[in-house]
């Protein structure tokens, strides 16, 4: 089945569905997991052919060791945020966020891919929400705390994969800084 056709979700919404990832970051085609893959920073998902013998662990299973990394703390608190439709942003952002995400008018060939969003929503949330709550002035002291680690020039990246629409993010980006300008 996974053969025919590798992808298990649709590009607009949050993922549904996984292939269980052991350890070593191997992919089983065969086993279909639900709801979304944990970042896990040491493992990195790579597509190979399985062999007769899989793992019996599969990243999702190891929450103990990656639920509370980062960026899955993130993920949850934006997601509970955009869960919400945007409680205490700015007026400004927040028409702009449903006009981008929660617009019934536009066109299935405007929307924005889930990444899209998500890269959205998380810098928005960082720069204007996050400091409004305990978990998000926790995370911000984390990231404050890794950009110290780093030499160089502090910053906030978003990775994301060649074709995600990185351009499209930072047209958004600019927009939403724009508008919101004093």
């Amino acid at each position: 089945m996974a053969h025919e056709n590798p992808i298990l979700n649709n590009p607009y919404q949050i993922p549904a569905l996984h292939y269980a990832t052991d350890a070593d970051g191997t992919l089983n085609y065969e086993d279909i997991r639900p709801g979304r893959r944990l970042f896990a920073p040491d493992i990195q998902a790579m597509p190979t052919r399985q062999g007769p013998q899989t793992s019996l662990y599969e990243i999702n299973d190891l929450h103990a060791v990656y639920g509370d990394h980062l960026v899955n703390q993130l993920r949850r608190e934006v997601g509970q945020w955009r869960d919400s439709e945007y409680p205490q942003a700015t007026r400004v952002t927040t028409e702009l966020l449903r006009f981008w995400f929660l617009n019934p008018e536009r066109h299935d060939s405007k929307k924005l891919f889930f990444a899209q969003r998500e890269a959205m929503e998380t810098a928005v949330w960082l720069n204007e929400v996050a400091e409004k709550s305990n978990a998000g002035t926790y995370l911000l002291g984390q990231l404050r705390a890794a950009q110290l680690r780093e030499a160089g020039l502090p910053r906030v990246a978003f990775k994301m994969a060649t074709g995600a629409g990185k351009t499209v993010v930072m047209a958004c980006l600019i927009l939403y800084h724009y508008f919101n300008r004093q």
